[in-house]
């Protein structure tokens, strides 16, 4: 059996989209290779992360050994300030970082609107931060 083959005029995008997952995934483990500290590979994968999902703000936070706190360690396109609000929190509350924790999945939020929809108890301007 001959393997699948992309119909003719999908082949040229599928292979763009494969060579630029590659090229990410080489970009990736280059900067994982230079980190040393915890704090320099949650800098790398929150970088990397939004340069794969093209999105211009997120957050990389651990969970404690106690098992409820949340402390952030690497964030990027935030205005100034706004995750200082943040130094710590439980992984009950009602936040994105808590929600993506508990439910062992990313949280895409796509503008401020939906932030303050989802999240309307959130003490921060939903418009602050990056593009």
């Amino acid at each position: 059996m001959e393997p699948t083959r992309p119909a003719p005029g999908r082949a040229v995008p599928e292979i763009a989209r494969a060579i630029a997952r590659a090229e990410g995934l080489q970009a990736t483990a280059a900067a994982l290779a230079s980190a040393l500290r915890v704090d320099e590979v949650a800098e790398v994968a929150v970088r990397e992360g939004l340069a794969r999902l093209g999105a211009g703000r997120g957050v990389v936070a651990l969970l404690q050994p106690d098992g409820r706190t949340i402390r952030p360690v690497s964030q990027i396109g935030f205005a100034s300030g706004v995750m200082d609000a943040f130094p710590t929190f439980d992984i009950g509350d009602h936040l994105p970082i808590a929600e993506a924790m508990r439910g062992a999945e990313p949280v895409l939020i796509h503008s401020a609107a939906d932030l303050a929809v989802r999240y309307p108890d959130l003490p921060i301007n939903a418009g602050a931060g990056g593009p």
